[in-house]
């Protein structure tokens, strides 16, 4: 199972499903985190319930913030992706954790620089926030400022401070 989207979309930022089996993370020098995140990805004993992979998915997710904090976007998409196969396997594609999830990979993806991977990724996490949790809660809002932050990086990006400091004077 990999972490692409209900859609079909890849949120790896790297063209391919960011799966727990090498494959990008090798290639990035992320094989360290390769063992622990096929471990956790793998699919659980029968023994194993959906509370405690429930429980698994939200220790991955914290490690995905851990990362998140010291600006390790890679490692954080990689524990991100790994959370979301595990949270669409237990809880469900449209649980408001799922959508959590999906917000914070579109943020990761942003700080990348990937953009379009980011917005998308950011979308579907408020298709989900506005179906689990209705309009008006803060985690739709927040996931809708996301989105706002960027558009607005795309917009000044895209606008070339040469061009909007030269003068019209005719010739």
């Amino acid at each position: 199972m990999n972490a692409m989207s209900s859609h079909g979309n890849d949120y790896s930022g790297q063209g391919k499903a960011a799966t727990p089996q090498g494959g990008f993370l090798g290639m990035l020098g992320l094989s360290h985190t390769v063992p622990k995140l096929r471990k956790a990805t793998q699919a659980p004993p029968r023994q194993q319930t959906k509370k405690q992979d429930a429980e698994k998915a939200e220790q991955m997710f914290e490690e995905g913030n851990d990362y998140a904090k010291e600006g390790k976007w890679e490692e954080a998409l990689a524990f991100y992706n790994a959370t979301l196969v595990l949270q669409r396997r237990t809880i469900g594609k449209d649980h408001p954790h799922s959508g959590r999830t999906l917000n914070a990979i579109g943020v990761a993806l942003t700080k990348k620089g990937d953009y379009y991977s980011g917005l998308t990724a950011l979308e579907e996490a408020l298709f989900v926030r506005q179906k689990s949790l209705g309009e008006g809660h803060p985690d739709v809002i927040e996931t809708v400022n996301n989105m706002n932050g960027l558009l607005d990086k795309v917009h000044n990006k895209d606008e070339d401070p040469q061009q909007t400091n030269k003068s019209t004077k005719p010739a």
